[in-house]
């Protein structure tokens, strides 16, 4: 709504939420990336006097010299990591998101462009597909997937979380670029 918060390092709401789910994507589509994309902070780091366990604190000069040296990476916490695991084995033990994921290529990119008749400005598109089945596959042949992770998914917490995060026009979008792409008909 306001630009210049953006500018001035306002940061969202949905940055936990975007964290948690870049953490679930990475984990369940790209394992074999995790380590070339996150550390994982210790719980503890040695106190400066005593050298005992403290607990970890982002401001004490330790942490910040070993965040730092992990550089570029993104920095989790064993509380997320947990948590996160946990969900990927329920992913992983889900008979449908089996068949689903053992079908499909993952991370798939597409792009396209947009021209604007009204000023013939031309906007470059990209997206990335979490799961694209393979054609020929009966069940998920005319699918495109792609994770999402939300804190229900009752109806209507879900319905909820779809329309506020734009997972519907997100689809749209996905299906355009990929038709623009390929011609084929996918859902």
């Amino acid at each position: 709504r306001c630009p210049k918060r953006w500018l001035n390092g306002y940061e969202s709401e949905d940055s936990k939420a975007t964290e948690w789910g870049s953490l679930v994507d990475c984990l369940f589509l790209t394992p074999a990336d995790m380590w070339k994309r996150y550390a994982l902070a210790p719980d503890t780091y040695p106190d400066s006097k005593t050298g005992e366990p403290k607990p970890w604190n982002a401001n004490s000069n330790w942490c910040k010299n070993w965040m730092e040296e992990q550089s570029p990476k993104e920095i989790i916490k064993h509380k997320l990591f947990g948590p996160a695991c946990d969900a990927v084995k329920v992913l992983e033990a889900d008979e449908e998101i089996y068949a689903l994921v053992q079908c499909s290529q993952r991370q798939v990119m597409a792009t396209a462009s947009y021209q604007d008749e009204e000023t013939g400005i031309v906007v470059p598109l990209r997206i990335l597909i979490d799961l694209l089945p393979c054609k020929g596959d009966p069940k998920f042949g005319k699918s495109l997937a792609d994770l999402k992770t939300g804190n229900s998914a009752a109806m209507r917490p879900w319905v909820k979380s779809v329309f506020d995060h734009g997972y519907d026009m997100q689809a749209a979008f996905y299906l355009d670029v990929w038709t623009a792409n390929t011609g084929e008909d996918r859902v």
